[in-house]
Order: structure tokens, then sequence, then C-alpha cells
């Protein structure tokens, strides 16, 4: 499952109404476009690393002489060098991220769900968005 530019606005929008609905955040409705912006933010700059990553493994790719049937695993590498989580991992990583934010965002008002329950609920939202929920394990 990947991260897509389309999909970050949905997620961000139904992220916030959700928690607020289920009573897990608190935000102020005139802060809400606000707080969805936040979380968009935390996502493109996931998108912007990844593309960062991208072009390091592709020069690689030609400063090593291999083929495109080696990008994988040279991404891989790419990756773990700067610390960056790709696929699944990624998007697991990103709903924490988006859930450790909630704690310091001045566009909430208040956090009432424990950090693994914020993580689980993101994460639900990023899975049926990106179309892949039976790919990742139900762990937060």
């Amino acid at each position: 499952m990947q991260l897509m530019p389309n999909a970050i606005h949905p997620i961000a929008s139904e992220v916030v109404q959700l928690l607020v609905a289920d009573g897990s955040i608190e935000v102020e409705p005139n802060r809400a476009a606000d707080a969805e912006k936040d979380l968009s933010a935390i996502m493109r700059e996931y998108l912007t690393t990844e593309e960062e990553v991208n072009r390091a493994a592709q020069r690689a790719l030609e400063r090593r002489g291999l083929d495109e049937t080696s990008f994988p695993a040279v991404q891989r590498e790419m990756a773990d060098v700067r610390g960056f989580h790709l696929g699944d991992e990624g998007v697991r990583h990103v709903a924490g991220q988006l859930a450790e934010f909630l704690l310091v965002s001045r566009n909430v008002e208040e956090v009432f769900a424990p950090d693994e329950v914020l993580r689980r609920q993101i994460l639900g939202v990023m899975t049926r968005h990106l179309g892949a929920a039976a790919d990742l394990p139900s762990q937060p």
C-alpha cells in the first residue's frame, strides 16, 4: 500500500471528522479546516521525502550500472540509510505521526483517546482510502 497525493485531503478530512464524531478529540468547528491542513502537511512531507528516496535510488542505479529490476532493492537501501519507511510500514509510520501531531496541534483543543486508539482509527481511515486494508495487520 502506498500513500497517494490524491488521497491526502480525503484522509485528513475523514480523520478529523471521525475523531471528533466519536469523541476521541475535540476541535472547534472554525478550526477543523486548519486541523485538516496540518494533517495534510504531514502526509505531503512524507511524499516529498519518498520522492527524494526514489531519486537517490535512481541515481544509485545509474552509478552502479544496474537495470530497473534492481530498483526495489536499491530503493529499500536508500530508505534504510535515511531511516525512511516504505509501503505498508510507511503508512503505519505516517498514521503514528498523525496521531502524535494531534497531541500537540494548536488546532486540536483536547485529545481524549489513548495514542494506540488514535493510531488504529487513523490507520483504518488510511487503509480505506488507499484500498489495501487487508494488507495491513490490525496493530497500531
